[in-house]
């Protein structure tokens, strides 16, 4: 684990906000699954087909 990048040691979040917000502007999903000592699963789905 990073410990640099904890709540901690002054983490934000900010990160996974701007992850999901352009995630959502593509009309895609994220997904995050969590377990306490076993780690974190983040799940990103995205569109085959842009309109453009």
């Amino acid at each position: 684990m990073d410990k640099a990048r904890s709540r901690e040691t002054g983490g934000s979040g900010l990160g996974l906000y701007i992850a999901k917000s352009i995630i959502k502007l593509h009309k895609g999903e994220i997904k995050i699954k969590s377990k306490e000592k076993e780690g974190t699963e983040v799940e990103l789905i995205l569109s085959a087909s842009l309109e453009f």
